[in-house]
């Protein structure tokens, strides 16, 4: 369904309050770049377009031959051949539930690692991985080809990139954004990726602590299409699946729109459950039958078991769930669409992080729908 620029201005009415101390014409002027950036996605699968960098005032057109200053083409080829070219060099910035797996499976994998992590001690063990800590995140872009971002949200992330990040990694190196940011916030980011003259491949990832251990994550990636190799190269130690989903930002569209679903399915299991307790049933044969049935979901076979034996060791964790609930309700409202479940499920979530459930995976979830005489917080 086409959405007109109107509704889209409307949801950016609806949530402004939420627009993390910017001004309100600089929100409208973000959400402006949204409709535009969709429509060009929409219209035409141009590799050239698909790669080109825009102007600092949000101009998408590219200046013509006559009008680039005379040192222009030199830096674009340079700039593409450097995008187009296997990275080496990796900066990991974020060694968090998928940022330290990333960081040690990319250094067994023979690539170069340096990695930067808010908490230092956090990031210190990767050094035993021959992965290089580095005291900043400036410090662990300079000269690297390519920058992996696994931050907790979008903030984090523009934080850290526009504190030195970007100014120091070298212009044409590629930037895969790999942080769950939601869609006006990965809008943000491609901008502030074009001020900085890098390649900005919007690519969140399907997957937790255990598949990234693995390897196995399900990388949902977007960007210019001369980008699409070296992305792919970087993806292999990490991701069994690569979807390349179009240009910057349908990564996130998809990964909003996924989440949405998955938040939905644990909280409809937690509830589940504790109606077959209630009712007296064998709730560890409900679960089975829910992981192998077509009428249910195998994810029910991976959080029904951390719901039934109430222990909740964080692969997702519970403040990010969260987080990503509201994501689900930001972009919602960005195209004006009603979501009734999303809003019950993301208050759900919500009421579980005021009772201190955070640092727990998500399936703690299941703590506030337990029987009243199993429940641990109200």
């Amino acid at each position: 369904m086409r959405v007109g620029i109107g509704d889209r201005i409307g949801g950016w009415l609806v949530t402004s309050a939420v627009g993390r101390g910017w001004a309100a014409a600089r929100d409208l002027a973000y959400a402006v770049r949204a409709y535009a950036a969709w429509r060009r996605a929409r219209r035409s699968a141009s590799d050239e377009r698909a790669g080109r960098a825009l102007t600092g005032n949000g101009a998408a057109a590219a200046p013509t031959h006559e009008a680039r200053a005379p040192h222009a083409e030199p830096r674009q080829q340079g700039r593409q051949q450097r995008a187009q070219s296997p990275p080496r060099t990796v900066a990991v910035l974020g060694t968090g539930t998928l940022g330290a797996p990333v960081a040690r499976r990319l250094a067994e994998a023979g690539f170069s690692v340096r990695a930067w992590n808010r908490t230092p001690a956090r990031a210190q063990p990767l050094a035993g991985h021959g992965v290089e800590v580095c005291a900043s995140a400036a410090a662990a872009a300079e000269g690297a080809d390519a920058l992996i971002t696994l931050l907790s949200d979008g903030r984090a992330v523009a934080e850290v990139c526009a504190a030195g990040a970007l100014a120091s990694a070298p212009h044409g190196a590629l930037w895969l954004q790999m942080s769950t940011v939601g869609v006006r916030d990965c809008e943000r980011l491609r901008e502030l990726a074009e001020r900085h003259d890098v390649v900005y491949c919007d690519c969140p990832v399907l997957g937790t602590r255990e598949p990234a251990e693995r390897g196995e994550l399900v990388a949902l990636a977007s960007g210019p299409r001369t980008a699409e190799g070296p992305v792919r190269e970087l993806l292999r130690p990490l991701a069994r699946e690569v979807l390349w989903l179009g240009e910057a930002g349908a990564g996130s569209r998809m990964k909003v729109a996924v989440n949405g679903w998955l938040l939905g399915l644990v909280a409809n299991l937690a509830e589940t459950i504790a109606l077959a307790r209630a009712l007296d049933l064998d709730a560890q044969l409900l679960v089975e039958l829910l992981a192998r049935s077509p009428t249910g979901s195998p994810y029910a076979g991976i959080k029904g078991p951390a719901m039934l034996a109430r222990q909740y060791p964080p692969s997702f964790s519970l403040a990010l769930a969260t987080k990503d609930a509201r994501l689900v309700g930001e972009a919602r409202d960005l195209v004006a669409l009603r979501g009734e479940l999303a809003e019950t499920v993301r208050a759900l979530y919500e009421r579980a992080l005021e009772r201190g459930l955070g640092d727990l995976d998500f399936a703690a979830v299941y703590e506030l729908c337990a029987p009243l005489g199993e429940r641990t917080v109200e």
